[in-house]
């Protein structure tokens, strides 16, 4: 079927073709990843190796697929621009629609490039370094017609209540570690106190002992290591260089103690079962550590603790919860041999269990309505604007991550806002989120989506409204993107780091597990001025 540009099809379902890719043939992630991921979708696609006609004229086979596809994705790279090929095709493409006002022109930014005036001023997908991977995809899969109903590999998550309410007996975790210095034994206190609460785990450590008096075990260190060891259903080995070195027995006379004891025990119980016990799990809190892991270890999962991802995963394997479902096998048809198979390289989303709060509702009256569409009454008490020039830095302590239920949508626009007039609104946490509590009155929290920082608020009371579909917060935004936030900078250029996060938690500048921003920053001080200087 053939139609010339002022001859399209009037209804989509006579379209040869659901999508024509018009890339550049240097990009090869076009047919790597995005074709195959587009046709596993269910999405009939066009493109140039694969299938314009053998021995035609490549114009007469650009005008057939743009004509006879119902929508046309245009991969946008410098490679793309650059061409004078894909200029030339940019142009034909533009031919049947000039104002696109049908939408089926869809531009996808793939790699920083500047845009020319034709594209630039329509909304684009942005992946370039997306925060939120599966988001994006199904942005693009929205815009194409075939919203995705589940991942391919129908990865399942428990339900949370499931996962706070089965075990009628806590896990009994106990952690070994070197006092390498007080930032690390901060940072232990931090994993102990974590477990602890939300994640319901019963975990010791020495410093729980010193807190209290007598302020030392009645029986000694020494058997109060071995019986703790004994009592664990786990214990976690926190490995440095510090730690391997008293493990392996190489510490000076004197010196470390503790941990050196606790090594023994360890090794003489690896050795009596033949290297072969799941108890014992080595974790380290950088990349960097992983070489200290002692060598009778070496063979046993380890975690990284550099990030909420990681830790939620040993979460999961200390609370003997499944991450996915496991489906039966099921007889079924093998594709086509020409036929490409996708499989989804995303790790499953793991959330945390509820953490109870102890909540007090916000006094209201008048009605809004949320962007999730939920009726909720607000306080009448008049807020007013402030601008984050009259803020302190020092205020700027949290980072979150918003997206809105409509996903061609931007989180809470002005026009969207229960109070424009003072751009204060409800910020919402998911019932599955933590961190709704972290923030104070008057502290500051970045938002950012789709890589975009769209607003900086200040948290206006400490009150959490719950109800059935999350938390919660009053907040004022005294930065709010003007310009369009399509064309906003790459969030990277704002933060000076891209979060590696699509949570929706509360994130603390202050946590000594943020890594991409300790990396990024020298001290939070630092990173608050510059953020005033570049927003202010």
């Amino acid at each position: 079927m053939s139609h010339s540009p002022e001859q399209l099809p009037s209804d989509s379902n006579s379209y040869e073709y659901d999508v024509f890719i018009s890339y550049s043939t240097q990009d090869q992630w076009v047919r790597r990843e995005l074709l195959r991921r587009l046709e596993d979708a269910g999405l009939k696609c066009c493109i140039d190796y694969r299938d314009f006609r053998i021995g035609a004229p490549a114009i007469s086979e650009l005008k057939r697929a743009a004509t006879t596809s119902r929508k046309t994705l245009m991969v946008l790279t410098p490679n793309y621009l650059k061409s004078k090929w894909t200029e030339f095709e940019r142009y034909l493409l533009w031919t049947p629609d000039p104002l696109n006002k049908e939408l089926r022109l869809i531009p996808l930014l793939k790699e920083p490039c500047e845009l020319p005036p034709d594209i630039g001023y329509l909304t684009y997908l942005n992946f370039v370094d997306p925060d939120d991977p599966i988001f994006a995809w199904t942005q693009l899969l929205t815009a194409l017609g075939k919203p995705p109903v589940t991942t391919p590999l129908q990865i399942h998550i428990l339900p949370e209540k499931q996962v706070s309410e089965e075990a009628k007996e806590p896990t009994k975790v106990f952690i070994s570690y070197s006092w390498d210095s007080e930032e690390h034994k901060n940072n232990v206190l931090a994993v102990a106190n974590t477990l602890r609460k939300p994640w319901g785990i019963e975990t010791d450590i020495d410093q729980y002992v010193r807190a209290k008096p007598p302020y030392t075990p009645r029986d000694g260190w020494d058997l109060w290591m071995e019986k703790r060891i004994e009592w664990a259903d786990f214990v976690l080995i926190v490995c440095t260089e510090t730690y391997r070195r008293r493990f392996r027995g190489d510490e000076e006379s004197g010196q470390g103690r503790g941990a050196t004891w606790e090594g023994t025990i360890i090794r003489q119980s690896l050795y009596n079962n033949l290297s072969r016990d799941t108890k014992f799990i080595p974790v380290v809190f950088s990349q960097q550590d992983v070489a200290h892991i002692p060598l009778i270890l070496n063979s046993h999962d380890r975690y990284i603790l550099d990030n909420e991802e990681s830790l939620k995963t040993l979460v999961y394997r200390l609370r003997g919860k499944a991450i996915v479902a496991v489906p039966e096998v099921a007889p079924g048809d093998l594709p086509p041999p020409s036929k490409s198979v996708f499989w989804d390289t995303q790790k499953p989303s793991i959330e945390p269990p509820p953490v109870s709060l102890d909540l007090t509702q916000i006094e209201t009256s008048g009605i809004a309505q949320t962007e999730a569409g939920e009726i909720l009454e607000i306080d009448p008490s008049p807020i007013l604007p402030k601008e984050l020039r009259e803020c302190h830095p020092a205020k700027l302590r949290f980072i979150k991550n918003i997206k809105d239920p409509n996903l061609m949508q931007w989180a809470y626009s002005l026009d969207r806002m229960e109070r424009p007039e003072s751009r204060a609104f409800e910020l919402m946490w998911r019932a599955t989120s933590h961190g709704v509590d972290l923030p104070k009155t008057g502290d500051l929290m970045i938002l950012h989506q789709r890589a975009k920082v769209t607003h900086v608020v200040e948290f206006l009371d400490d009150q959490v409204r719950k109800t059935d579909s999350g938390f919660f917060r009053w907040v004022r935004a005294v930065w709010l993107a003007e310009q369009d936030w399509n064309q906003l900078p790459h969030q990277k250029d704002i933060l000076g780091f891209s979060p590696n996060y699509a949570d929706g938690n509360t994130h603390s500048f202050n946590s000594p597990n943020f890594s991409t921003f300790r990396k990024a920053w020298g001290s939070l001080e630092e990173f608050q001025k510059h953020i005033f200087k570049l927003l202010a």
